[in-house]
């Protein structure tokens, strides 16, 4: 309940989640009243951190990830209500072998390339928008619609736009940009002699009715040398969860123009595909890219060198204990060697006394042999004696 006594919309719990309740107007308050949350958003908090550290390692595979990110990533705080969307560690190519993706096979399996193949409209035209049937699935382009709506990634992606564009001959014709990169882009020509080129590849040819998919966040153009329509569809992309798809298009229903039954009908069409496809459809893909086996090498490699640096580390310690011990050993037979030398000349220098005492003792006897006479040395002893209780005393 807000201060008013009102309910708080939901909406503005949403928006705050990932704020993680250290921000925002609503949650902070919240997490005193529900003292369990904060263990919800703790592990949220490792979650997210992990995720930041993934993105990061798969920018440093795909050099374009970071704009991607740069261009979608609206403030972590807003903006889940909005039609743009960054979404971290999806790796994906600029090129993909349709054979790769399963949505991709659908529009053959489906007829929906074939019925693109020889195609002779004339117009460009929009035939699903935001999970709606667009302007264009009129006349000759009914058809393919119909086909189009059957296919659950492309018709309940409501990032996305699938349309027919109409090639100028010999013009080049610039593709937008996504508003996602949890899209992906799929191209079906009604003939041959039309070419991709996406930034920094070579130019793809298009085949008729053949399936060409493509990084739709990439920049990317058309040529043909010919007026040529072209099927521009925009799919989900398989590594995007069903929960997640489902999340988006509830939270973004406002941005997209989704009523709440349009909602509810476009995420029963993400849930029963989920069910029965989305997991072998992203088993397949997970197993034919060559973009994931270079993040595994990467990745692989990266626990290599981390392991390595360990193992020369603690080689580096061994050597250095060993070094200490060493020096240790070195420092203790010195001082052994400094007490010896100081014993021996102590031992010197006793035996020089003893020998000088002698020495006087025997010119004393020669000068005064009375002195070496019993009663004189009994007596000496007793003076000295005395000398020594006086000095205790």
């Amino acid at each position: 309940m807000s201060q008013s006594g009102q309910a708080v919309p939901l909406e503005k719990f949403v928006e705050e989640i990932p704020g993680l309740g250290k921000t925002g107007q609503f949650l902070p308050s919240l997490l005193t009243q529900v003292p369990g949350l904060r263990e919800v958003f703790g592990f949220m908090e490792v979650v997210e951190s992990s995720l930041d550290s993934l993105d990061a390692q798969v920018a440093g595979i795909d050099p374009m990830q970071k704009s991607k990110k740069l261009r979608l990533d609206v403030s972590k705080a807003k903006g889940k209500s909005g039609s743009m969307m960054y979404v971290r560690a999806l790796l994906m190519q600029p090129v993909v072998p349709f054979e790769q993706l399963a949505v991709a096979k659908e529009l053959v399996d489906s007829g929906a390339a074939k019925a693109i193949s020889g195609l002779a409209a004339s117009q460009a035209a929009s035939l699903i928008k935001r999970t709606k049937t667009g302007s264009g699935c009129k006349e000759e382009l009914s058809k393919v619609c119909e086909k189009l709506s059957k296919i659950a990634d492309i018709q309940s992606n409501g990032f996305g736009e699938t349309r027919l564009l109409v090639l100028k001959e010999g013009k080049k014709q610039s593709l937008d940009a996504c508003t996602t990169n949890a899209n992906v882009g799929i191209l079906v020509a009604a003939k041959d002699g039309a070419r991709l080129t996406v930034a920094g590849q070579e130019p793809t040819p298009l085949k008729a009715g053949e399936p060409v998919v493509f990084d739709v966040c990439l920049e990317a153009s058309l040529q043909a040398e010919e007026k040529l329509p072209v099927l521009l569809a925009q799919a989900w992309h398989p590594e995007f969860a069903a929960v997640e798809r489902t999340t988006e298009l509830r939270a973004r229903a406002s941005a997209f123009g989704l009523s709440e039954e349009e909602v509810k009908a476009v995420t029963k069409v993400v849930n029963d595909h989920a069910k029965s496809a989305w997991e072998k459809s992203a088993k397949h893909w997970r197993s034919t890219s060559s973009g994931l086996e270079s993040m595994r090498k990467v990745l692989q490699t990266l626990e290599e060198d981390k392991a390595k640096a360990k193992e020369a580390a603690e080689e580096a310690k061994r050597k250095e204990d060993e070094a200490n011990d060493e020096d240790r050993k070195r420092a203790l037979e010195e001082l052994e060697r400094k007490r010896a030398e100081r014993r021996r000349k102590e031992e010197e220098a006793e035996a020089k006394r003893l020998a000088r005492k002698k020495q006087l003792e025997e010119e004393r006897a020669k000068r005064d042999p009375w002195l070496l006479f019993p009663e004189v040395v009994a007596a000496e002893k007793k003076v000295e004696e005395a000398s020594v209780r006086h000095l205790t005393s």
